[in-house]
């Protein structure tokens, strides 16, 4: 008898210890998530339509797994959580190509300059 209640406490024990790990695993995703996020905010993810686009879904991937935090169910939150902060970097990516398209595009751009004989007309 005393085994069987030794292996259950053993056992209860190990449970609790996998939760807060999963907990701590959907915290620190949670974080990086919002670090993510913040990242393509601060380039100008809106300003570009697919930026913006994934910029959105990580926002609403979050809020779902905020969700799914409130009810326990942080193993869920987790894999919610990595898809969204895959959105906010693919956000972040997309705006910095954009970015640097747009710089490339103003140094190679023609500067006009009068042509020599046609100036003051």
């Amino acid at each position: 008898m005393r085994g069987i209640l030794a292996a259950g406490v053993v056992l209860v024990a190990g449970l609790a210890g996998c939760m807060s790990s999963t907990a701590r695993l959907a915290s620190q995703q949670m974080t990086e998530t919002k670090s993510a996020i913040g990242l393509a905010e601060e380039a100008g993810a809106a300003q570009s339509e697919r930026a913006a686009l994934h910029l959105r879904m990580a926002r609403e991937q979050l809020y779902q797994a905020r969700k799914l935090l409130e009810e326990g169910d942080d193993k869920q939150a987790t894999a919610v959580l990595r898809h969204a902060k895959q959105d906010a970097q693919r956000s972040l990516q997309i705006a910095r190509a954009q970015r640097e398209q747009e710089q490339w595009d103003l140094k190679q751009a023609p500067q006009s300059k009068p042509v020599m004989g046609q100036q003051g007309r």
